[in-house]
């Protein structure tokens, strides 16, 4: 009985003497600063994702506003609030627009352009 009490004894002082790093590793705040408190994030999760169908439905009404691009010119697809855009439009000039007018889209982090200018060999700019 004395050996299990003596036992029991040295485990918990050892947790005690490992406690912040314990905590650490089960998740308590052990005052150690962890990638997040410098900025870093993980994946978004699914509640804190923008919804990227609301994403998308925001982007098409947005650029195909002009009445110069018909909606089956261009593609919107959103993932986690990055929207890529795909198509054929008629210049370097409307590429810009239809980039500038997505991200200014509330709830949009970041715009990928694949879209390709008529006539032309190459593609557009990764923005």
């Amino acid at each position: 009985m004395k050996k299990l009490l003596l036992g029991i004894g040295a485990g918990l002082g050892i947790a005690y003497a490992l406690r912040d790093r314990i905590r650490a590793l089960v998740g308590g705040d052990s005052g150690t600063p962890t990638m997040s408190d410098f900025g870093a994030q993980g994946a978004p999760s699914i509640a804190s994702a923008p919804d990227d169908a609301v994403l998308t439905d925001r982007v098409k009404s947005e650029i195909f506003r002009d009445a110069d691009l018909s909606s089956g010119q261009v593609n919107v697809n959103t993932e986690f609030g990055k929207v890529v855009l795909r198509g054929e439009v008629e210049s370097e000039d409307m590429v810009r627009q239809l980039v500038d007018a997505a991200r200014n889209v509330q709830g949009v982090e970041d715009v990928e352009s694949l879209l390709t200018v008529a006539g032309s060999e190459e593609g557009g700019d990764s923005a």
